[in-house]
């Protein structure tokens, strides 16, 4: 008897690089050992894409067939521009310091127009052809379901479209990052009533499209079930992110000497109040001389453009790689004593939570207490939890963690059992059960 076939539509997939590209390549990687037959849709040149990781790529079994459609988007450099030009920002979605509270006419008319034209995001040049695509693999491979993983939220509209193509498919959709309660509030705050109110009706009809729906907090869960309350709440599954084990396997802790203690921040830095590294920098500052020079911050990752200033003209010793590849990212974390996290807000967990609670080193989370971070760094007791605005308590952080760096106080024991639960081979497995695709 055949297996079932499943088609994974991501917009970013290997050898795109960064944190967006993996859980949809730990499905399509671990989902075949549930007992299905995976193949995917993806973007031939996506533009969102903040690097290449060939490595990736080699982690894609050979059994996988990854199909790529192109479509007409605008070159990066060109949509960072018009971005500017239309809110005031220097490349991210938080307005400019100093930037008039209210534009000019002629940029609010640029706005509206292309805020109507390219509902919700730049990706819908890419989704409305892919439709297309998507219906010829269900039909020549005999695909009996169909995983749509957002963002891009533009992916809402193919749940939609597929549903009339093919009444009986089976749809899920896996929304990583919750986009009414707060990606558009939290991540686009220049958003208009109208793409607010549009947005409302594309979710409510893409969910209504779908068998099941799939986001990765418990928050996030019951907010969609209070939204939707003419929908079974069974529908409304949470399959958390997580890390590869398989991946991690060869990387071990190496700590380089202390002083000085080397705290590390994997991925991408922003400005935005959510992931914003001023309070930790800020208390870090506030520190005497003699503390400050003990303390090495390592960004491994890029820097958002409306962030730089954040990082700039600091009174401590600030260390940036870039974008690297993550093999090489991993091996800069193994060198770090305490691996730095930032989460504003309490709905919210980060992927790479996972991957730090993985690598077993030290963790100083600053992030709302009764959250999901929280929820998650006490299950593991993997380190120190703080609130953005408790700067004493960050700096009491930081000298615990130098006191465990150095010798001077035990090592922290993570409750290995807890983290293992997030091995993304078991969610995948998980994930395959919850959504009934087999």
């Amino acid at each position: 008897m055949d297996r079932p076939r499943v088609l994974l539509v991501s917009y970013l997939f290997p050898p795109c690089g960064g944190v967006g590209v993996q859980r949809a390549l730990a499905m399509a990687r671990y989902m075949p050992d549930a007992g299905v037959d995976v193949s995917v849709l993806t973007a031939q040149d996506p533009i969102s894409q903040h690097g290449l990781d060939p490595d990736l790529e080699r982690m894609v079994p050979p059994g996988i067939q990854v199909c790529h459609s192109s479509a007409w988007e605008p070159p990066r450099a060109l949509r960072d521009r018009v971005k500017q030009a239309v809110n005031g920002d220097r490349g991210g979605g938080t307005p400019a310091k100093g930037a008039p509270q209210r534009p000019s006419l002629l940029r609010r008319m640029v706005k509206t127009a292309a805020e109507r034209i390219l509902f919700p995001d730049t990706q819908l040049l890419w989704v409305k052809p892919s439709v297309h695509e998507a219906a010829r693999i269900i039909r020549e491979q005999k695909v009996g379901a169909v995983v749509l993983t957002a963002p891009p939220f533009s992916l809402l509209f193919m749940a939609i479209e597929l549903r009339k193509l093919f009444p009986k498919l089976r749809i899920v959709l896996d929304i990583r990052d919750e986009w009414l309660g707060y990606h558009l509030p939290e991540l686009d705050g220049t958003a208009s009533p109208w793409k607010r109110a549009e947005a409302g009706r594309l979710e409510k009809a893409a969910v209504q499209a779908s068998d099941v729906v799939v986001t990765v907090t418990p928050p996030w869960v019951e907010s969609l079930v209070r939204r939707y309350p003419d929908q079974p709440a069974s529908k409304f599954v949470c399959i958390p992110n997580g890390y590869d084990a398989d991946t991690l396997k060869d990387f071990h802790r190496a700590p380089l000497p202390v002083p000085p203690m080397i705290v590390g921040y994997m991925g991408t830095v922003y400005a935005n109040p959510v992931y914003s590294p001023a309070s930790y920098l800020d208390a870090l500052e506030a520190m005497p001389e003699e503390w400050r020079s003990r303390v090495q911050t390592r960004i491994i990752g890029r820097v958002a453009g409306n962030a730089a200033h954040l990082l700039a003209n600091r009174a401590v010793d600030v260390v940036q790689t870039g974008f690297l590849p993550q093999v090489e990212a991993f091996q800069k974390l193994t060198e770090c004593h305490c691996l730095l996290l930032i989460i504003g807000n309490p709905t919210v967990h980060s992927g790479k939570l996972f991957e730090y609670l993985a690598m077993g080193i030290p963790i100083l989370a600053i992030t709302p207490p009764d959250g999901e971070v929280s929820r998650i760094m006490r299950e593991t007791r993997a380190g120190w939890t703080v609130a953005a605005e408790d700067r004493q308590g960050i700096q009491d952080a930081i000298r615990n963690l130098y006191a465990v760096a150095s010798g001077a106080q035990a090592p922290i024991e993570q409750d290995r059992q807890a983290v293992e639960f997030y091995d993304r081979r078991s969610l995948a497995a998980s994930m395959v059960r919850a959504t009934g695709i087999v």
